[in-house]
């Protein structure tokens, strides 16, 4: 059996499985934000994502990772749903504070500790509470919902 048209095959269908996944999160997304009466959508700019790194392995995974796929499926949603979408700098989002911004330190694989201040979270909550300050900020949103 010919190697090629069988890789061909389980790339499709994992391609496939990454859509079907990537529609649920954005469909997901969409309802939370129609639940809480937000009128925006914000989303971290990743539009240098791609620079080149000093590892050769780090550049080989980020070329292979679809991070902006996810983002077009959500804009385009969003829009359906009568909602903004608005792309922020995601610059320090989630190695400063939220609370102090002073510069926080690794506690274990997701967690994040302030030093100063003794805030403890996950660095996914940390970076999405850091876009909406600075959604606010650079805005001056003043009813903006997380």
């Amino acid at each position: 059996m010919n190697e090629k048209p069988l890789l061909a095959k389980y790339k499709s269908r994992e391609q496939r499985r990454i859509n079907i996944i990537y529609h649920e999160i954005a469909n997901q997304i969409i309802t939370e934000a129609k639940r809480v009466a937000a009128s925006t959508v914000v989303l971290e700019n990743l539009s240098n994502m791609r620079r080149k790194r000093s590892s050769k392995a780090l550049n080989g995974r980020l070329s292979r990772w679809s991070f902006r796929k996810l983002q077009n499926i959500i804009d385009y949603k969003a829009k359906l749903a009568s909602l903004n979408v608005k792309y922020v700098d995601a610059k320090d989002t989630s190695s400063l504070c939220p609370i102090c911004r002073g510069k926080l330190s690794p506690n274990g694989y997701r967690l994040m500790i302030c030093p100063t201040c003794g805030l403890e979270e996950d660095r996914d909550v940390i970076a999405v509470k850091n876009l909406l300050h600075k959604y606010k900020r650079d805005v001056g949103a003043s009813s903006v919902h997380p």
